[in-house]
């Protein structure tokens, strides 16, 4: 991705290049400043008319965009109906609106965490507006953490087996239903919906630590990633001799400063980039990997918010200039960097 691109997602990139950055001929750049909630509110009225449906659909999903361009955008084309449903400050009528939409904008409704109780039951009722039974919204919902606990149940009798995976990874799911779909003692083993219920941050510490020691790669993986895992199984998982786990160790923000010291040092250029972009790696050890002799590690480095400004300001002078790239996207970078990245990019 280039600087402008980057600067232009970056909701730390200060109003006054967002608004050079809106009259780029690249539409995802645009769409970069529609979404941008420093873009100023004039601006977004200018982007609102875009005659791209990509940048309109932009402005649609700012949580920044004022009622009446809501409004106005609410009755246009249904990609842009569809990006408004998900978003969080829509106005309840323009929920209530969507409800009734075609399956796209429900299915992306189903999302939204703004949703009131009567709006989740109209969609839960989905299979009866859709004229299916496992229909794609009621998978969306399944999602959705403000389900209520009989809805829940209700979801997992449901056969589709995309709403059993969506609801396995729903914070809100019982445990009961958890230690279900993370059953491997059976004589089929469904891969992504026991992915599913291991990575969920509410998954038993218990069957964490059971399922660490499990054979299938795709398993411990998910173990190493999900942030409830006990310290001591990721020290463990930390020695693992699938490169693809230690990453997934390295990423995870619940690792101490001595497990990810050690991850750092790791031969595996992947793992030493997991390690760079983990928002919980000191600046001690994002100074060591600054230098490496890896782009990547460089760049993940660059993009994470974690990094101090001192070292920020180091990167912007790397010799590769996808590491200045990466500063760009880095919510971390104050309004001069920003500015220097513009004048380069």
């Amino acid at each position: 991705m280039s600087i402008k691109s980057g600067l232009a997602f970056n909701h730390s990139t200060p109003s006054s290049i967002l608004i050079n950055l809106a009259s780029e001929s690249d539409d995802y750049i645009r769409r970069g400043v529609a979404t941008n909630s420093n873009t100023p509110i004039e601006l977004l009225e200018s982007l609102a008319r875009d005659d791209s449906i990509f940048v309109r659909s932009g402005v649609a999903i700012n949580e920044k965009a004022p009622l009446h361009l809501l409004e106005v955008l609410s009755q246009s084309d249904e990609d842009i109906r569809r990006d408004m449903a998900s978003n969080p400050t829509c106005p309840s009528k323009l929920l209530d609106f969507f409800a009734s939409d075609v399956a796209d904008v429900r299915s992306s409704l189903a999302t939204n965490p703004s949703l009131t109780k009567s709006q989740i039951e109209i969609l839960f009722r989905d299979d009866e507006h859709s004229g299916w039974v496992g229909s794609p919204v009621r998978a969306q919902l399944a999602k959705n953490p403000a389900l209520t606990g009989e809805m829940l149940e209700k979801l997992a009798q449901d056969e589709d087996i995309d709403v059993k995976d969506d609801l396995a990874s729903n914070e809100s799911c019982p445990e009961n239903l958890l230690r279900l779909y993370a059953d491997v003692d059976g004589d089929v083993i469904n891969i992504s919906l026991v992915r599913a219920a291991i990575g969920n941050s509410s998954c038993p510490k218990d069957l964490l630590s059971k399922l660490s020691l499990h054979q299938f790669t795709e398993i411990r993986d998910e173990v190493a990633l999900n942030t409830s895992t006990p310290p001591e199984i990721l020290r463990s998982l930390a020695d693992d001799s699938e490169t693809d786990v230690r990453v997934s160790v390295a990423s995870n923000t619940s690792c101490d400063e001595s497990l990810l010291e050690k991850l750092s040092k790791d031969k595996k250029k992947d793992v030493r980039q997991g390690v760079a972009r983990n928002k919980s790696a000191s600046p001690t050890i994002l100074t060591q990997l600054a230098v490496d002799k890896q782009v990547e590690v460089r760049c993940a480095v660059a993009s994470n918010p974690s990094t101090p400004n001192d070292l920020l300001l180091k990167l912007y002078s790397d010799k590769d200039e996808s590491v200045r790239a990466s500063l760009s996207w880095n919510p971390s970078i104050d309004s001069q960097l920003a500015s220097n990245l513009f004048d380069q990019g």
